[in-house]
């Protein structure tokens, strides 16, 4: 059973004990629904993500701003039904800055995976997202990652957003200077053929078995 979380006002750092792990510093999961944080700082340092969002639904971040993070400041498995409203995700000097849709690494500031679906962003500011690269979730077939929407976003370094899509669809760009690029199917089969072989393959604590909401 799901119980709900609000977070407020408060200034999230490795310290705060909202993690379960070392990789972030705000981790939160399925037991907790409806999730509303509002005018937080998540601050990830050197940590592999700020914001660590497992299999969540019906979440809400209002006026809250993610930085650092070794790898990306918000990362998602699963889930959806997220909206970001007034929201900044910024590099803080932990990794490489993204700037070219040809990238191929997996820094970002925002990462959303593994069948993700409907996460909005309105009146955010963020420098790029990579949408549906591999994650130990698609050992199994599982949906592209879809229906993500930056609605009145802009890039805080100027020019376009830039968007990677690995298994996703393109992003809905609503009043919002988008770079995007999508790979051809041929060539995520290609990858996940690859990882599934050779990659990450450790069994998740709560499996593969895909919920009626995940497949809306």
């Amino acid at each position: 059973m799901s119980t709900p979380l609000i977070i407020e006002d408060r200034r999230i750092d490795a310290t705060s004990g909202l993690a379960t792990d070392t990789n972030s510093v705000l981790e939160i999961d399925e037991s907790s629904r409806p999730v509303i944080v509002r005018r937080c700082e998540i601050i990830a340092g050197n940590r592999e993500w700020g914001l660590k969002l497992s299999r969540v639904f019906d979440a809400t971040f209002e006026a809250c701003a993610f930085s650092g993070g070794s790898d990306r400041a918000y990362d998602q498995v699963r889930g959806g039904s997220v909206t970001f409203r007034r929201s900044t995700f910024s590099n803080d000097g932990q990794r490489p800055i993204v700037t070219s849709r040809f990238n191929l690494g997996k820094f970002c500031d925002i990462g959303i995976k593994a069948g993700t679906r409907d996460v909005t962003f309105e009146d955010c500011v963020m420098n790029d997202l990579l949408l549906g690269d591999y994650s130990i979730y698609d050992q199994v077939a599982r949906p592209r990652t879809r229906r993500i929407t930056l609605r009145h976003c802009t890039n805080p370094n100027g020019g376009p957003i830039i968007v990677r899509g690995r298994h996703a669809d393109s992003v809905i760009a609503e009043v919002s200077n988008v770079s995007q690029l999508v790979w051809p199917s041929l060539v995520t089969r290609v990858y996940w053929s690859y990882n599934r072989h050779w990659g990450d393959r450790r069994i998740p604590a709560n499996g593969f078995a895909l919920s009626a909401e995940e497949l809306v």
